[in-house]
């Protein structure tokens, strides 16, 4: 068990410790105890997914008693750009344009994009059926856009065909038409046919009327009258009216009435001797083409006393077949004729010919994994049998094969995909490189096999005081982003000079943000009022009357005294010091006051005071 404190509110009048916030139930023991494995308030977060620039934590439990993870929330670091630059094409208001999009694989929020107007030029012209193609190239500002992408729009509309027609007149056995053909791509097709003439030969003369070369009917006499007279044209055939056979064909036919007969055979005889397998004749041929046989041969049979396959009658023929089935080394048809040699050039312990015979003993006495008969080829031992197996146990690791036969199986390697550049089979360490990459600016190069780092990070930079890393790191907070110094620019240094607004609102002739600049409007007073003509609250000038004129000695406004109302001392004299006598001392009725001034008292004091001077006795 651990011990904790629980929840309390400390009064600060009294000093004392309450369980609620009225402070009406006091606690008087603040420590409890706490069973360490019973997390009661505990909350499970999901993992936080690293993104190329900001660390992530993996899923996890918190618990609020303990303010602490209890398990889980390891920190993922920030995975690092990994830039992928795609293309898009869109026509907008007849102009194509290209988007370059650059997105990081790891985060999809962490995009750049740039959109140019692409320039065109004619890659196809248009001809008369296929549009002609445009190219547009896109070029941007952005150095991690590519330039020169292209894409190529069939937007040249075909020009149509422009035919040129051509008639051809119709001929006896062919129709007439017009031939249209394009003057641009030759394009033919016929059209508007006429009907063929027909043959005419209205003389009978075997020539068409209308000029053909093709003759017109036979000029032959028919069989069906054997007159010797054409059946077309009504002239005498060639050969008058005597049957004759005088043409090459030698059929004994008439050549102009077709009679058979009209001539004898004449035949001529040729005596053919019988061969091997066939027979003898005599042939008897006419040269109308008539023949026929007679005299009959028996034919002679082939004939090879000798054995050396020829026929001795001279036919030519190949007797028997010279071959060696039983692989005895003789022809099996009985010829002198020996075949192959009995020897073992292949070292596979037999005849290379095939007979029975078997060459040396099948055994490896120098561990060299192969049979020690015959000699070494790019295959090994030339008779094919392996001894042994190229094997290096777990027992000594040495890389050397342990049939016996001394090879290096092979070098050191770290193939496990391990990352430890140590060797896979012997161990032996720093066997390959460290591939450490390139430092960024919060890290040093990093091997990306075994996690070594070489040298320092490269550090942020921000010479152009922009609040962005100059590396590209995708750093944009360097730099506080503030005025202290109330000049309406970035104290870091950055293009941004709209701090404030430089203004004098409460008109106390200083600007309201802050700034150094104290000359906002003259501190005067043209009109004498006390007032700042500007509109600050500060008064000018004394409101006083020191020279006792009743006026302002600053604005001039009677403001300070009466003289009518102010001689209460009766001296006619103005009491505010003025010194102006408002009224003259008189007593026309001598009843010992001054008429004009009710409390001057020159006529009821001293000499003038009231009194039975001339002492008359008369009391008066």
């Amino acid at each position: 068990m651990a011990t904790g404190t629980i929840e309390y509110w400390s009064c600060p009048d009294c000093g004392k410790n309450f369980r609620d916030e009225d402070c009406t139930t006091e606690a008087t023991n603040l420590t409890i105890e706490i069973d360490s494995t019973n997390h009661v308030n505990k909350t499970e977060h999901v993992q936080q997914d690293a993104t190329c620039l900001d660390k992530g934590y993996t899923a996890g439990t918190y618990c609020k008693d303990c303010d602490k993870w209890i398990s889980g929330h390891e920190e993922i670091p920030a995975a690092g750009h990994k830039w992928s630059v795609s293309y898009g094409w869109e026509k907008v208001e007849g102009e194509w344009k290209c988007t370059a999009t650059r997105t990081c694989a790891n985060s999809a929020s962490c995009t750049m994009t740039e959109t140019v107007t692409a320039s065109g030029a004619i890659k196809t012209p248009a001809s008369c059926t296929v549009a002609g193609c445009t190219t547009y190239t896109a070029n941007f500002e952005a150095e991690w856009a590519v330039d020169g992408q292209t894409h190529d729009v069939q937007d040249l509309p075909a020009n149509g065909h422009s035919y040129t027609p051509k008639i051809i007149a119709p001929k006896c056995e062919e129709q007439g038409y017009t031939t249209y053909t394009c003057s641009v791509c030759n394009d033919t097709y016929n059209e508007d046919y006429v009907d063929a003439l027909g043959h005419k030969d209205d003389d009978k003369n075997h020539v068409c009327d209308n000029g053909c070369d093709v003759p017109q009917g036979e000029h032959a006499d028919s069989e069906t009258d054997n007159d010797h007279v054409c059946d077309y044209c009504g002239h005498e055939v060639e050969g008058g009216e005597t049957c004759t056979d005088v043409t090459t064909d030698k059929d004994h036919n008439c050549d102009v009435c077709g009679k058979p007969n009209v001539t004898e055979h004449e035949y001529t005889s040729v005596v053919t001797d019988p061969t091997c397998t066939e027979e003898g004749y005599t042939t008897h041929t006419c040269n109308c083409g008539h023949s026929y046989k007679d005299t009959d041969v028996d034919a002679l049979g082939h004939k090879d006393e000798n054995k050396d396959h020829v026929c001795d009658n001279g036919c030519n023929v190949t007797q028997g077949t010279c071959e060696d089935k039983d692989f005895d080394h003789n022809c099996d048809y009985g010829c002198e004729k020996s075949y192959g040699t009995c020897e073992d050039k292949d070292f596979d312990h037999n005849c290379d010919y095939g007979c029975e015979k078997s060459y040396g003993t099948c055994e490896d006495t120098n561990y060299d994994h192969y049979c020690d008969y015959g000699a070494k080829g790019e295959k090994g031992i030339a008779c094919n049998k392996f001894f042994g197996t190229h094997a290096d146990s777990a027992d000594d690791k040495d890389h050397v094969c342990d049939y016996g036969c001394g090879k290096v199986l092979e070098t050191c390697s770290d193939k496990t995909g391990d990352g430890d550049h140590i060797c896979d089979v012997c161990d032996k360490a720093e066997i390959t490189d460290h591939n450490y990459g390139n430092a960024t600016c919060e890290a040093p190069a990093t091997c990306s096999e075994c996690g070594a780092t070489d040298g320092v990070a490269l550090g942020h930079i921000d010479e152009n005081t922009d609040h962005s890393c100059d590396r590209n790191c995708g750093k944009t907070d360097m730099g506080e982003h503030k005025d202290d110094d109330k000049n309406h620019a970035c104290d870091y240094g950055c293009s941004v000079k709209n701090f404030g607004d430089h203004v004098d609102a409460n008109k106390d002739h200083v600007c309201d943000y802050g700034c150094s600049v104290k000359d906002f409007g003259d501190h005067v007073d043209e009109n004498k009022d006390h007032v700042c003509d500007y509109g600050c609250s500060e008064a000018i000038g004394i409101h006083a009357d020191n020279d006792k004129d009743h006026d302002c000695d600053y604005c001039g406004k009677v403001e300070f005294g009466t003289c009518a109302d102010a001689d209460n001392d009766g001296d006619h004299v103005c009491d505010y010091g003025c010194k102006k006598e408002w009224s003259a001392c008189v007593d026309s009725d001598k009843d010992h006051a001054c008429d004009n001034d009710s409390a001057c008292t020159v006529y009821s004091t001293g000499a003038n005071a009231c009194a039975d001077a001339d002492n008359d006795g008369d009391h008066v």
